[in-house]
């Protein structure tokens, strides 16, 4: 007995499962940091909040201080490691073998996506500056929190800018495997 369904999607098979890989990864790398710039600018924002700045001797910016410190050290194996990856894997899709056969429309997209991704590290100076204010312990207070608010603005200028435009390119790459 055959079966004349017609799929619209492809199973996937051993020989064809690490080129789908290599197609979806930069995409996924792409959302994972577009994801964490997200939760930076919810999670700190949360230390200027109103209400905690109204409250007398508020502990905001004496929190913040180490808090900051602490989350920058793992954080920073993730940038070094992310957005470098994204770049050469979207490279391997526009420029290897892997490559081969890609509609110049969907090779764009890749290194689109992937000169985007690797424009993080533009910001990095900035950033580096901001780090060094937030976590300055000479007379904790405004001076940290309005570093905080310097950094918050560098961030989102970052998504706004590199993070959700390589997102979209990542996306519209892998949209053309999508037969519709």
């Amino acid at each position: 007995m055959t079966n004349d369904y017609v799929y619209a999607s492809s199973a996937l098979e051993p020989s064809t499962i690490g080129l789908a890989l290599l197609r979806l990864s930069p995409l996924a790398i792409s959302s994972a940091s577009l994801m964490c710039a997200w939760d930076q600018q919810n999670a700190f924002r949360s230390f200027l909040a109103p209400p905690l700045l109204a409250q007398p001797g508020h502990l905001s910016a004496h929190v913040v201080v180490d808090w900051f410190a602490e989350f920058a050290k793992p954080t920073k194996w993730v940038i070094l490691l992310c957005y470098p990856a994204a770049l050469g894997l979207a490279l391997a899709n526009a420029y290897t073998a892997a490559g081969a056969g890609l509609h110049p429309q969907t090779k764009a997209f890749y290194v689109a996506g992937g000169v985007l991704s690797i424009l993080h590290f533009w910001f990095g100076s900035w950033s580096m500056m901001w780090n060094a204010r937030i976590a300055s312990k000479d007379r904790i207070g405004a001076a940290n929190e309005d570093a905080l608010r310097g950094w918050l603005g560098n961030n989102y200028a970052r998504m706004l800018w590199v993070n959700i435009p390589a997102w979209v390119m990542f996306m519209c790459a892998t949209a053309t495997f999508i037969k519709v």
